[in-house]
């Protein structure tokens, strides 16, 4: 069993985001538990989105099941059922976007993508996300919140049991150009994310 995750920036476009994406796959799969956390903007788009991990922590503590995040800008388009077939020795589940496949250069290279996340509620993953919390946090950190979960998991949690989600369940629908990734778009797309924030980024 798992509960979806999502939050939003109070008082900012964020509540009609949520509201026009997330929330209607969420009435679609009303089976499924979700818990959305309305937030308080703390200043900027990249210190909002640093609280990420802040979220996730709290939603351990409160949910008794396994949680998947998803960003307030995704549509679920059917039902995530590998995220109940996920096997028990892995810790954690996350997309790896292939730059060689998506961007057509840059072969081998990965980025870890948070816009779909899966955590089990077990103490390796508390862990992960209150140091990945803590140096999100720092005044002295310049990335943003993928690039801070991923070296960690290089760095400092080597050992934590990754099991890789498929382009199907974080497909990003466009580049940060705007145009079509160099890879074809799946035909059976669960989760998929509309980047909206890159319009918002300079405006909150």
């Amino acid at each position: 069993m798992f509960t979806i995750v999502s939050w939003y920036t109070m008082n900012t476009e964020y509540s009609n985001i949520i509201a026009s994406y997330l929330m209607p796959s969420l009435n679609d799969f009303y089976k499924i538990p979700a818990k959305i956390y309305p937030i308080e903007s703390i200043g900027t788009w990249k210190k909002n989105t640093n609280l990420k991990p802040t979220i996730i922590e709290k939603a351990l503590e409160e949910i008794n099941t396994d949680i998947v995040i998803l960003d307030a800008d995704c549509r679920i388009n059917e039902y995530p059922k590998l995220f109940d077939e996920i096997p028990e020795q892995y810790d954690m589940a996350v997309f790896y976007l292939p730059w060689g496949e998506w961007y057509g250069h840059s072969e081998g290279k990965e980025e870890l993508c948070s816009g779909t996340l899966f955590f089990r509620n077990r103490l390796i993953c508390k862990q992960l996300v209150w140091a990945w919390k803590i140096e999100a946090q720092s005044i002295n950190n310049h990335l943003n919140d993928q690039q801070v979960l991923q070296n960690l998991l290089n760095k400092e949690f080597p050992d934590i049991k990754i099991y890789k989600l498929p382009y199907e369940y974080c497909w990003i629908n466009s580049m940060p150009n705007g145009n079509k990734p160099f890879v074809k778009k799946p035909n059976n797309v669960v989760i998929e994310h509309f980047q909206v924030s890159r319009d918002l980024r300079n405006k909150i």
